[in-house]
């Protein structure tokens, strides 16, 4: 093709994409997913987008354009980098504060990404994988995890990139030694596609700083059509490499995520995960768990969960037990192949505090039960409960219903909250937040509070737990609007009673104890797995 036709050629093709364009937006009309006047700062944003890229001294005034967008194709069930509600709450702190540039080439490519998902609806296609397990933790397996080209073709160019979950000790796919474990593989629908391995960094503290991703692969030889697909086959044995390496911890949806490079810039795209079971392995421990004070003669259950090396809940056939109190053998628990017994008939009728004892027959798994106090008329109880944990919408694992369910059933707590990081959570996340802690509901028996974790720089206040009383028609005062600690607690007074909300400001990253509403702030967080912190209380 010579230079002139070749010109006419793209000149087509970039005609052919503003009209389809123009064409996708004319036939939203009344069923436009964006309200009026967001819909008019879009359009100017796309814009103003395509003669500037973004930069610090307009990023203030895109940064709200943007939230507002990707919230509304969030609740489209579009997915997006999971820092991007990071990056969007830097512009929002002091007027005169820098903005980073990770922050501000997030915002570019958010900016492009949502403009072709607004423009293309079905633009990023599926991804989907062969098997969803269970598989044991730190067993060897195969995965073939497949994307395949939606609405938008991909272009020569373009390609996929494998990431990596923080704080996980799951496989590093690796591609040099196909014997050796962690052997991935790459394979096209298409025959005249071949890929380029190679590294790139996505503006990402979840999924972009892992040692040895994330991996790219950049697509030579063809683009590639809607319907087409690519298959990435995780722990390929092929050549004699044992698998892919489970991680050490049980998850419900453990992800390999994988963005989506349709244009060939370098700009990665997000579609939503398959999440795939990962499952606790063969008993090597037990705990028992009853209530802390009952009644004489008050029924009570006594939970029994056998676990793994890693405490997870075990799947593998666990021992029968002797259950013995304060010494005196009264029962024996059967073998079963649950992890999980819940004995529900238990009574005792003297005063004083009592213990139970879990022995298997050979003497090998052991414990003692907490403590049971047995008190006339107990005028006080004594509830466990859990104040801050994450899932996968932030740097935690797993879905939020498994969280609720572990709290429930594993830890036998009375009550819990999921303070997901509000600065890597959309409003589709938070709804179901809020969702869960209705269907999670049991009152009397498990509280799951509705909370978030408010989550700015230190210097602006830094991290507070928010805790609702109750779930239904809560709105969060997220970090993206409110950037300081005084905008949280005037937005949480304007929407909510002060008898309706708990903020609980913790230390390991600093929230500022001195700036605290005494109404909304009543508690403080002393102690978590990142260590103990009376020093700061003190300081």
């Amino acid at each position: 093709m010579n230079k002139r036709n070749e010109f006419h050629a793209t000149t087509i093709r970039c005609l052919a994409l503003i009209v389809g364009a123009a064409l996708s937006i004319a036939a939203l009309g009344q069923n436009d997913y964006l309200p009026a006047e967001l819909r008019q700062q879009v359009e100017r944003l796309k814009a103003e987008a395509a003669e500037t890229p973004t930069n610090p001294s307009n990023v203030y005034e895109r940064g709200p354009v943007v939230w507002a967008w990707m919230n509304a194709q969030a609740m489209q069930s579009e997915k997006f980098l999971i820092d991007l509600p990071l990056w969007l709450s830097y512009p929002v702190g002091l007027p005169d504060e820098p903005v980073m540039p990770m922050a501000i080439r997030a915002i570019n490519m958010a900016i492009r990404e949502l403009q072709i998902k607004d423009e293309f609806p079905g633009a990023v296609g599926p991804i989907t994988v062969d098997t969803t397990g269970p598989f044991e933790i730190n067993s060897h397996q195969t995965i073939r995890q497949t994307y395949t080209v939606g609405s938008h073709p991909m272009a020569e160019g373009g390609g996929i990139l494998l990431a990596h979950q923080l704080m996980a000790d799951y496989g590093v796919p690796q591609i040099h030694e196909p014997d050796a474990p962690d052997y991935v593989t790459i394979l096209c629908s298409n025959s005249k596609a071949t890929f380029k391995a190679g590294r790139f960094r996505i503006p990402s503290f979840i999924h972009g700083v892992y040692p040895g991703t994330p991996m790219s692969f950049t697509l030579e030889g063809t683009s590639l059509q809607p319907g087409e697909t690519i298959t990435v086959t995780y722990g390929d044995t092929t050549e004699g490499s044992p698998g892919f390496l489970m991680q050490s911890s049980e998850n419900d949806e453990f992800i390999l995520p994988m963005y989506v490079d349709l244009e060939g810039k370098r700009n990665f795209f997000s579609a939503p995960w398959p999440g795939i079971r990962v499952v606790g392995g063969a008993a090597a421990g037990v705990n028992a768990v009853a209530p802390s004070i009952i009644a004489p003669g008050e029924a009570f259950k006594l939970a029994i969960r056998t676990h793994d090396t890693f405490y997870n809940r075990a799947t593998r056939q666990v021992p029968e037990y002797e259950l013995s109190l304060d010494d005196e053998s009264i029962r024996m628990v059967p073998s079963t192949a649950n992890g999980l017994t819940v004995l529900d008939d238990l009574t005792l009728e003297h005063s004083g505090v009592h213990r139970f004892w879990i022995r298997s027959a050979d003497g090998s798994i052991d414990t003692l039960s907490n403590p049971v106090w047995v008190r006339e008329a107990p005028a006080h109880r004594i509830f466990w409960g859990e104040t801050h944990g994450h899932t996968s919408y932030a740097e935690g694992q797993g879905s939020v219903a498994n969280y609720f369910r572990y709290g429930r059933d594993d830890a036998r707590l009375d009550f819990i909250a999921l303070s997901e990081h509000d600065a890597w959570m959309d409003d589709w996340e938070w709804s179901t937040l809020v969702q869960a802690a209705i269907d999670y509901s049991d009152p009397g028996k498990f509280v799951p509070f509705l909370s978030f974790e408010w989550t700015a720089k230190v210097e602006f206040g830094g991290h507070h737990n928010v805790l609702y009383r109750t779930a239904p028609n809560r709105e969060r005062v997220p970090v993206q609007t409110a950037g300081m600690l005084s905008d949280l607690f005037f937005g949480l007074r304007d929407k909510n009673a002060v008898d309706d909300v708990l903020v609980i400001p913790h230390a390991h990253m600093p929230g500022d104890w001195r700036q605290n509403d005494p109404q909304l702030g009543r508690l403080v967080e002393i102690t978590s797995m990142h260590g103990t912190f009376e020093w700061f209380g003190n300081y």
